[in-house]
Formats: C-alpha cells, structure tokens, sequence
C-alpha cells in the first residue's frame, strides 16, 4: 500500500498541475453565458442531428464504402446527391437513403433492409474513428454542394455496385446499352450512368 501511495501522489499531483489547473483557469475567464450557449448548443446537436441530412450522408457513405477510399466514400456521396436531383426519387438525402423500406428487404440502400442495427455507435468501439470522420466528411460535401462548389467524379452516376457481387439486373442494362460504366477506380464499387436517357432533373 506504501508503494502504490508514492506511486499514485505524483500522478495525482502532475494531473492536477497538467490538466485540471489549465481547465479551471481557461473557465474562469468564459462568461458563465458562453458556458449556457455552449452546452445549449452540444445538447441540440445530440437531438436533432441525426434528423438532418448531413447525419443520412453519413450514414450512406458509412455503410456503403467506410472502408473504400476517400474517393470512393465521396462518389457514393455524389451518388445520393445525383438522386436528390432526379425526379425518379425522393427530393431530400433521407428520402433517397431510406427510398424502399416499403418493399421490405428491397431496400435501395440494403443496409437499411439487412435486418441489422443501423446506429454506428452501436457497432465495435474500434468503428468509432471512421463514423465520425465520415461524419465530417458528409457536411463537408453538403456545403460544397450548397455552395455550388462540388465536383462530380461519377459524371452523375446514379447506381453502383460491388465488383465482387454478380447483379443479373445490372449485367441486363449494361448488355442493352441502357447503363454506361464510369471509366475511373474509385475503390470497391463499379459506377453506373444512363445511357438510355437524359437524367430527369428536378424542377426548381
């Protein structure tokens, strides 16, 4: 017990003098409204941001391509993105991401239909890291987009699927030269444009 004291005092002490004195002295000088502000701010985040559109991008890029590259995660972006402007599905990302939970297991997102959780923070601790980098990644996206600044490397893609899984209704466009493939590597995922039609873009 005598040498657990000797070595746990300096700790105490150093993370005292590292940590809680610096916290204690930067508080003091916030105006206690700024803490209001702040926390008011935190807890309306916490509630209503999974409401939003940057919290479905998210989820999107999350589950379709966490593991692909930067530039896979961002061309499924453009992918939701390029739907929200077509007339052919819904007008907003939630609509698009959750478009087909009414046929069941048909789902145009599957993870939405696959029968498992669908919150990350549900999923392993070591998953964590990439949700919220996605997360950031996703309102970065929706503010180029706002701005009129986003870049499309799919050239409007509106479909894509894995290399490794066979789609007899994919193989039946490409042969009746109603689907195009977009000629570049973006990771995992093959990326498909119409070649049968003009993209039916949204009225404003």
């Amino acid at each position: 017990m005598k040498y657990l004291t000797i070595i746990y005092r300096p700790m105490f002490w150093a993370c005292r003098v590292i940590v809680l004195k610096p916290i204690m002295w930067v508080s003091s000088m916030i105006p206690f409204r700024w803490w209001v502000v702040c926390a008011t701010c935190a807890i309306a985040l916490f509630v209503f941001e999974n409401r939003s559109p940057g919290h479905w991008m998210a989820k999107a890029i999350y589950f379709e391509s966490r593991d692909e590259p930067i530039l896979g995660r961002y061309a499924v972006a453009n992918v939701v993105l390029n739907r929200v402007d077509d007339n052919r599905w819904p007008g907003t990302i939630a609509g698009v991401v959750n478009d087909g939970r009414e046929r069941g297991r048909l789902c145009d997102f599957s993870f939405m239909c696959d029968g498992l959780h669908e919150n990350p923070w549900h999923h392993h601790y070591t998953h964590w890291p990439a949700w919220v980098t996605i997360r950031a990644e996703a309102w970065v996206v929706l503010a180029l987009d706002a701005l009129h600044l986003r870049w499309d490397p799919t050239t409007g893609a509106l479909f894509y699927k894995r290399r490794d899984v066979h789609s007899p209704w994919f193989a039946e466009e490409i042969a009746a030269g109603r689907m195009a493939e977009v000629a570049r590597d973006f990771g995992a995922h093959h990326f498909f444009t119409y070649t049968h039609e003009r993209r039916q873009a949204r009225l404003p």
